[in-house]
């Protein structure tokens, strides 16, 4: 993931080439982005902690969890 971002700010940071406004739009995007991950960083970490909790309010016991049940051995021909 960070290489491919590297990649991108390269190749956007070239673009520049000494044009003012082209820096400023760059640093404002690159804000937006960072402001994107805070925002993703924190629903996707709320998001798994109510996962697990689901997970575990359905047993305290991991074995009650499974849900196949044993069958009887086939009967043995003579």
């Amino acid at each position: 993931m960070t290489s491919e971002l590297r990649k991108a700010g390269l190749r956007a940071s070239s673009s520049v080439r000494g044009n003012k406004e082209k820096h400023k739009l760059l640093l404002q995007t690159l804000r937006i982005i960072a402001a994107h991950s805070a925002a993703r960083l924190k629903s996707d970490a709320d998001a798994v902690t109510a996962r697990v909790a689901k997970i575990a309010a359905r047993s305290e016991d991991p074995r009650q969890r499974i849900n196949a049940v044993a069958s009887p051995l086939p009967a043995e021909k003579v």
